[in-house]
């Protein structure tokens, strides 16, 4: 007999990490004995640059949704897990939380996968106890709580969590889309970035640090890869390195996807992620899947998966002179950098591949299922 785990997230044409991660996951999952089921909940993907439409249709879309899970549970008994993934930010909180008691209130287990983490809502908990005693009153009810960081469940475990109901867990690269590295050797020190363009994924310091190398008449060059998260924010930040006069030294592409990005990551040295924000982002994991060193800022899952001078270097939040100084040291140790880049591969291989990661979810849902 196959039991059911309906997953719960925006649209699946939409935009952004946690619905990317599903699309993979959904894809490369596998069991004898689970099946998975996607039912949308929340704004649609044609309203996602609209913020008027979206602030007026968010509601009305969503109670259609909650309608539609209400049925779906009600007609199909085979559905015995649902799984709902907010970050740790009031509307996704918010939206889930009508999921977890609704599934309770039909006797179904629930899995909370947390995909954010924002540090002024925890902090926020630790102050105003009454707002963290509704949160855990909801949230708490879960039989299962997945989270990205070793230090997002000690956040939990100090709400009042049992330890023993929290996993961690990361995000997944797909393995046999990575592209063989080409030998740079004798080649100039290539930077990467790919994501979204915006101050809150430190682009604006990424620049500013690679002003203080070329000062340094240091050789190197960026590889920028992604759109802006608003209408014009590329020709800001293009507008900024020509006054540093850098233009020899960036490459915009825009957003590329499946073999031309992975091409981008084959063709780099460095991965360079200078986040204020995350939880487990999935393009450090395909940059350490392609033997990239890392240079990020201490964020999320990365003080987990970055282990200083093997895989790569931890920067502070917001601050270009560190970014620069530790960029600097990666010029100048380029060749031992290259050198590393099977050993780092291989790790990634080991721990972050959709293999690993759907079987780990597989053991888990089968584990609820035979409680």
């Amino acid at each position: 007999m196959t039991h059911k785990v309906l997953i719960t997230t925006n649209p699946l044409n939409h935009e952004g990490g946690v619905v990317n991660y599903y699309r993979t996951f959904l894809k490369h999952f596998r069991s004898d004995t689970i099946s998975l089921v996607h039912l949308t909940f929340g704004s649609r993907m044609e309203h996602f640059y609209s913020p008027w439409k979206k602030l007026i249709l968010y509601p009305v879309f969503y109670c259609f949704d909650l309608f539609r899970f209400f049925g779906r549970l009600l007609s199909d008994k085979d559905i015995l897990i649902v799984q709902v993934s907010p970050s740790l930010i009031p509307v996704p909180l918010v939206r889930d939380a009508f999921i977890v008691m609704a599934a309770k209130l039909l006797s179904r287990r629930v899995v909370v996968f947390y995909r954010g983490w924002k540090e002024d809502i925890v902090s926020m908990f630790k102050k105003r106890s009454f707002i963290r005693k509704i949160f855990q009153f909801v949230y708490g009810r879960a039989d299962v709580t997945m989270v990205l960081a070793s230090h997002f469940k000690e956040d939990l475990v100090e709400f009042g969590w049992c330890p023993d109901s929290i996993k961690v867990t990361t995000t997944m690269y797909v393995a046999d889309e990575i592209l063989p590295a080409k030998d740079r050797s004798k080649k100039r020190p290539r930077f990467l970035f790919l994501g979204r363009l915006s101050h809150l994924k430190g682009i604006g310091e990424l620049i500013d640090a690679a002003k203080l190398l070329a000062d340094k008449n240091l050789d190197f060059e960026f590889l920028m890869v992604g759109h802006g998260d608003r209408k014009g924010v590329v020709e800001d930040y293009k507008s900024k390195i020509k006054e540093y006069n850098l233009g020899n030294r960036f490459h915009f592409t825009g957003r590329l996807e499946g073999k031309e990005k992975y091409q981008a990551f084959a063709d780099s040295d460095i991965y360079v992620f200078p986040s204020w924000t995350e939880g487990c982002p999935t393009s450090v994991l395909e940059a350490l899947g392609a033997g990239l060193f890392i240079i990020s800022t201490d964020v999320g899952a990365l003080r987990d998966i970055i282990v200083a001078g093997k895989n790569g270097k931890i920067v502070r939040c917001r601050d270009h002179h560190h970014l620069a100084e530790t960029m600097a040291w990666a010029c100048d140790n380029i060749e031992e950098i290259r050198n590393c880049r099977q050993k780092i591969q291989e790790d990634a291989k080991n721990h972050y591949t959709t293999e690993i990661i759907t079987e780990q979810f597989a053991t888990l849902y089968q584990s609820l299922v035979d409680e």
